[in-house]
């Protein structure tokens, strides 16, 4: 979902707290604590603040649709759509309502009111891509996958020219679309759709080519790769990475971020690592399957130090003989790895190299024409695909099912 917020000129997130020592008297004022308050996650004072903006000034219909994120993000759908309504009633051309309101209706799981909201939005500004991908997303949540795609490529007719926010708009439509068929493809075991995800991921990332998207082409990566882990060579896989880790490290030498953002981003790019583990877990050579555990293992420990001693701390290496040493001859050792792609089963004895639980791959579930050539491989999907989906499906139940006990 896209979901980029009101292009608004307030203050950097350093000087929020500054902002809440001042006074307030105007309705701008209100407006301004009520933003500051929000980026910090204190959404029950934002709420306040706008409610004191809007009391100075109940027609300030920006204040209504500001009054709707601290809201959405309470869960307070509902509540929040109202204030969008709020503002649509003293503005009903305003584009930012529109979206906003499709995107609360959305997590409502209300795809076709939030389907008419997005409608709207494009009928006012046909330029703004956010309504084109949530719109394609409602569509891909009622099983509607031919206007679904179709929806994506009439947004990038209308983003046609050769302006960067045109280009931008493409790309961004086109990594949507990417995850779509990437969704589909899993789902499914279908090859084909895996493909057209590789190449609208490629698409984006083409498109999406300036120091502003940086983030957005290194997710581009990060999916781009879990994609050809299922159907690409591991040469390319290991292409792929190269770029990417070489893309993420200069990404946060030059964006100097603070220690919470760097290691946010180095968590969220975590899968880079992730993909390296599998990598060489899936090698026919046992001293890569120590490197693999032996590389899993540092940045576990890595990441628990992050949270101690910030971005500075490195684990130290930890062999394959240190770890031996919490066995005996009577004793073994299960360990799982989690990546964007798979989940990998070492098993660890005594004296001997790790063993990596290797699964048989799932054949295509579509029907081979009588009329394919007898020496045509048979595509295969990997089981630990398979086995991973199974995997979130579980951890997705359990999570509904805690919901409804925690509610009960």
């Amino acid at each position: 979902m896209a979901y980029r917020g009101l292009k608004l000129e307030e203050p950097a997130t350093a000087d929020f707290e500054q902002v809440l020592q001042l006074e307030a008297h105007t309705h701008q004022d209100w407006r301004g604590r009520g933003l500051a308050l929000y980026e910090l996650k204190r959404y029950e004072e934002a709420i306040v603040s706008f409610d004191k903006a809007l009391e100075i000034s109940p027609d300030y219909y920006y204040a209504w649709i500001f009054r709707g994120f601290p809201l959405d993000n309470l869960g307070e759908y509902e509540e929040a759509i109202a204030s969008y309504d709020k503002a649509l009633e003293i503005s009903p051309d305003e584009y930012d309502a529109w979206i906003f309101r499709g995107y609360a209706l959305y997590k409502l799981w209300k795809y076709e009111e939030a389907i008419a909201s997005y409608d709207k939005a494009i009928e006012i500004n046909l330029d703004e891509y956010d309504a084109w991908i949530n719109r394609g997303w409602a569509l891909f949540n009622l099983k509607r996958y031919e206007e679904t795609f179709q929806n994506w490529e009439d947004g990038r007719e209308h983003l046609n020219l050769d302006t960067p926010e045109h280009r931008e708009g493409r790309g961004q439509l086109y990594y949507n679309e990417a995850k779509a068929y990437y969704q589909l493809g899993r789902q499914e075991s279908n090859f084909d759709k895996l493909l057209k995800a590789e190449g609208c991921y490629q698409k984006a990332f083409k498109l999406l080519d300036t120091a502003k998207c940086r983030q957005r082409q290194l997710e581009i990566l990060q999916d781009l790769i879990r994609v050809c882990q299922y159907i690409s060579t591991p040469k390319r896989v290991k292409e792929l990475l190269n770029q990417s880790t070489d893309l993420l490290e200069r990404w946060l030498q030059d964006s100097n971020f603070s220690d919470e953002n760097y290691i946010h981003f180095k968590q969220k790019f975590a899968g880079f690592n992730q993909y390296q583990v599998d990598t060489l877990a899936q090698s026919s050579e046992p001293e890569q399957h120590i490197q693999a555990l032996e590389l899993a293992e540092e940045r576990k420990n890595t990441c628990l130090g992050w949270l101690q001693h910030g971005k500075t701390y490195k684990a130290p290496n930890l062999t394959y003989n240190q770890i031996q040493q919490q066995l005996n001859p009577h004793t073994a050792a299960i360990y799982w790895h989690i990546s964007p792609a798979a989940i990998t089963t070492f098993i660890l004895k005594h004296n001997q190299p790790p063993q990596i639980l290797q699964l048989q791959p799932l054949k295509s579930k579509k029907k081979r024409s009588p009329f394919t050539f007898f020496n045509q491989p048979e595509k295969s999907y990997p089981e630990i695909a398979n086995q991973l989906r199974e995997f979130e499906d579980w951890l997705e139940r359990w999570k509904q099912d805690y919901r409804h006990y925690s509610q009960a």
